[in-house]
């Protein structure tokens, strides 16, 4: 039988148990949403167990009773022996979102956390545009699913500014292929676009190897910002 991938998504762990192969491998098991029984080999080299953070919460609590009801975001594979675990983007997708709210303190930014997709099936209210508002602390945040990207924002009661409708056309009209003049002949700088912002993409190069030291955004312009005089004309003469 060949094997099947699944895409990358969320699933609640509602059980866990540690089994041992016949090769005396030490197998983590996950009940998935009261119902999907995953395995997954725990690494065997001693440099693998020092970095995989599934073993270490493994060795901390010798169990994996931890994760019992959170949402992990991950891919499967169905194989001939069953379920098996592939990729983990989150193993606590609430707790990392939260911690992404927290971090912003109402700034813009974009996840690929499948976030929308979990609000949507806890039944938040969808508005006309398909965006959702967050509740309670975070009701500020409005959050939208574009291209597999969840991107959060504040939604601002006034004109002129970045907005998601015309970020792109700013970007291609004002920055895109713009020439930056850094002064500086081991530093390099272009504009690029965010899912929330213009930024300037910075790489700074070791002077004589021509390896790169140091690669950095800086944002230009980000949703919410006040747009120039030239930028606002610009959207009256060809977008109205």
């Amino acid at each position: 039988m060949d094997n099947k991938s699944y895409g990358v998504t969320f699933y609640k762990v509602t059980n866990t148990k540690i089994t041992t192969s016949k090769n005396g491998y030490t197998i983590f098991n996950f009940q998935f949403n009261n119902r999907l029984w995953v395995s997954k080999l725990a690494p065997i080299r001693k440099l693998d167990k020092k970095y995989n953070k599934l073993y270490n919460t493994y060795k901390d609590n010798n169990s994996l009773d931890s994760l019992v009801g959170k949402f992990i975001v991950c891919s499967i594979e169905k194989n001939n022996y069953g379920y098996e675990l592939g990729f983990i983007d989150s193993y606590d997708m609430i707790g990392d979102f939260t911690k992404m709210l927290d971090e912003n303190n109402g700034k813009p930014f974009s996840t690929n956390l499948p976030i929308y997709d979990f609000l949507r099936l806890c039944k938040y209210e969808i508005n006309t545009d398909n965006s959702i508002r967050l509740k309670n602390h975070y009701d500020m945040y409005i959050i939208i699913k574009k291209n597999n990207t969840t991107i959060c924002f504040q939604q601002y009661d006034k004109e002129n500014i970045l907005t998601l409708d015309n970020i792109e056309i700013i970007y291609r009209n004002f920055y895109e292929g713009k020439h930056i003049d850094t002064k500086n002949d081991d530093l390099d700088c272009q504009y690029s676009l965010r899912h929330t912002a213009i930024v300037k993409h910075c790489k700074r190069y070791h002077k004589y190897k021509g390896t790169t030291i140091r690669d950095y955004d800086t944002v230009v312009l980000e949703l919410g910002d006040n747009l120039s005089n030239e930028q606002i004309e610009f959207l009256k003469r060809n977008h109205q």
